[in-house]
């Protein structure tokens, strides 16, 4: 089922009237437009966290997804450093980063 042409994917009222928070959208999409340019020189981060994949499909898959929360909590919060991710079975998406990092849930 796809969406109908000019379906506004919630954004009004089934009657077709505005929503309160309609023109923050708004807003928020003339920003993103007039920042696009200044942004497309953005590189890819210089730290990638692997993703434990296996884990994750296993019967211990909330070992997997703690040990991932923390590891990006203490990169982004902590460290204050951004980074990409790959899984372990996607090593070739990997590239060249300067630090790799396998999150563990650790003892």
């Amino acid at each position: 089922m796809g969406l109908a042409k000019g379906d506004t994917y919630g954004i009004k009222r089934g009657d077709g009237s505005r929503k309160l928070w309609q023109d923050v959208l708004s807003g928020m999409a003339r920003f993103a437009l007039k920042a696009a340019p200044h942004v497309a020189q953005a590189g890819k981060p210089e730290v990638a966290i692997v993703l434990p994949q296996s884990l994750q499909l296993s019967v211990f898959n909330r070992y997997a997804l703690e040990a991932q929360q923390k590891c990006v909590r203490a990169l982004y919060h902590h460290a204050r450093a951004t980074a990409y991710v790959a899984g372990e079975y996607q090593i070739d998406l990997l590239g060249d980063p300067k630090l790799i990092i396998l999150p563990s849930r650790g003892s």
